[in-house]
């Protein structure tokens, strides 16, 4: 079967003129560093950079994480006084000082909710650890995964200090 296709392909080959040889030899040899090109080097090339930013972001969000650490992990020793209208307006104090910006407060008695939407995760951590660190505690708090790596939605409720 082959030998037929390959003695078909030959015969139409001699009946070309010399000139159209070379031209379809040009074309074919075009063509194929063409398809190598575009069809392999440059998606490798692609994957290649689109994983060093990936690389690149991930160590920026390890080392503001290791450096937040200690701040993160030390309670506040003393707990001063809040009403809800102050402990509103030191979660947006403290929100402003890490960069956030917090998109809806909801007031549910002594508690406060508050969302947080496309924000980068080492500023949240940062952001909960200072208020902690103020006796301002989370009563429930939860974390979403946003399509950029690094950056999370947040929904938390905080509950006012008890004295």
């Amino acid at each position: 079967m082959f030998a037929d296709v390959k003695t078909k392909l030959s015969e139409r080959w001699a009946l070309f003129s010399e000139r159209d040889q070379k031209s379809v030899i040009v074309l074919s040899v075009s063509l194929l560093v063409a398809i190598i090109i575009f069809g392999i080097v440059m998606p490798l090339v692609n994957a290649q950079n689109n994983a060093k930013n990936s690389l690149a972001n991930a160590e920026t969000t390890y080392q503001e994480l290791l450096a937040i650490a200690p701040q993160a992990l030390a309670n506040g020793q003393s707990t001063p006084a809040f009403s809800i209208s102050s402990l509103n307006s030191e979660i947006r104090r403290q929100a402003v000082r890490y960069g956030l910006s917090i998109q809806r407060f909801e007031p549910q008695g002594d508690n406060l909710r508050v969302w947080l939407e496309g924000a980068r995760y080492p500023s949240v951590v940062k952001w909960l650890a200072g208020l902690e660190s103020m006796g301002i505690t989370q009563a429930e708090l939860t974390l979403d995964d946003e399509n950029k790596p690094g950056f999370v939605s947040v929904r938390v409720t905080f509950a006012l200090p008890k004295n």
